[in-house]
């Protein structure tokens, strides 16, 4: 058996896709402490997260989760004997983020790893990607990695220093969300990049730098004991 606690009096249940997210979640109403507890259920973990408990009208009776306002998204309604009312709960759609979490450049790949999360920052592993690379739609080779990670390769495009950038841009979908619009822009040249050497930042790779700053502090310790 698996318990778990809400807040007092929990007068009725309902199971349901509370926030839209393809998955079902428990929703009480609390009759004793005028509120309603939420369940909800976290596909990565394997087990629904903290409760979320919200006030309502006076000795809630019975809660339901339906389309109250028709427009497509679940909410969730109490029926308050106490108070002789409802209490309806709008939903809101979460908003999809999206970061480039790795990158890797060659004369053989261009290589990107992007993060795709939530407003709460909870990783999305269900989006659907449309991305298009200097104008060509490239969708079919995003992978998805899981944990919210999503990978692919693209065909090398460089540019010299002075000409346009090119234009890496996409949108994402997933259940229960609102489409995210991304553009980033690239412009790498190729005499800066790695070809499996050594990391390169703005021009310089690492070794010159580590080999600047080691000087600079020679030079400020030698200031110092004169």
């Amino acid at each position: 058996m698996i318990t778990r606690a809400v807040r007092g009096g929990p007068e009725d249940i309902f199971i349901g896709d509370v926030n839209y997210d393809g998955y079902n979640d428990i929703t009480t109403a609390n009759r004793y402490s005028d509120t309603i507890s939420i369940l909800r259920w976290d596909n990565i973990s394997g087990d629904w997260d903290p409760r979320i408990t919200f006030a309502v009208g006076k000795y809630p009776y019975s809660v339901f989760i339906e389309d109250a306002d028709n427009n497509g998204y679940n909410d969730i309604v109490t029926a308050n004997y106490g108070s002789n009312t409802v209490s309806i709960f709008l939903w809101k759609p979460y908003t999809l983020q999206v970061e480039i979490f790795e990158d890797f450049y060659s004369f053989e790949h261009f290589n990107f790893t992007f993060l795709v999360r939530n407003n709460l920052r909870r990783r999305v592993e269900t989006a659907i990607f449309q991305l298009w690379w200097n104008g060509t739609d490239v969708s079919s080779a995003v992978q998805n990695h899981g944990n919210g990670y999503y990978f692919v390769s693209l065909e090398p495009i460089t540019v010299a220093l002075g000409e346009d950038p090119i234009i890496l841009n996409m949108t994402i979908s997933a259940s229960g969300y609102e489409v995210l619009y991304y553009e980033t822009f690239i412009a790498i040249d190729p005499d800066t990049l790695s070809g499996g050497n050594d990391p390169q930042i703005f021009g310089y790779n690492i070794i010159t730098l580590v080999g600047v700053a080691c000087v600079i502090t020679l030079l400020i310790l030698k200031k110092r004991f004169r």
